[in-house]
């Protein structure tokens, strides 16, 4: 898999098991992390907000991947970017899987 936004390649594959459950895993770690936002978000300080999110983004990506994908990205914007690109291009990799296997192809 490679994203665009940050010129990142990496090797990923959804469909091999230790790596789907390596990204489901990052998923669960990500309402952990959105907490440390929120906490971050009373200090009123934007810096403590921008780390925070940098911080889940880049664990999150170590999590799914094992690779420090966004390694020096310092812009959040970046970041969150990356990461909705790299979910919704596992988003489409499963409907491969669902539309193979609907009720309609398997009869």
């Amino acid at each position: 898999m490679e994203l665009k936004t940050i010129n990142a390649k990496f090797e990923f594959d959804i469909f091999d098991l230790d790596q789907s459950e390596a990204f489901e895993k990052a998923v669960d770690q990500l309402s952990w992390s959105e907490k440390k936002i929120q906490d971050a978000s009373k200090t009123k300080k934007m810096s403590d907000m921008i780390r925070a999110m940098l911080d889940m983004f880049k664990q999150f990506f170590i999590t799914a991947t094992g690779v420090d994908v966004l390694a020096d990205c310092k812009n959040s914007m970046t970041a969150q970017n990356a990461y909705y690109e790299f979910c919704e291009q596992v988003g489409e990799a499963k409907m491969q899987i669902v539309t193979k296997y609907s009720a309609k192809r398997v009869r």
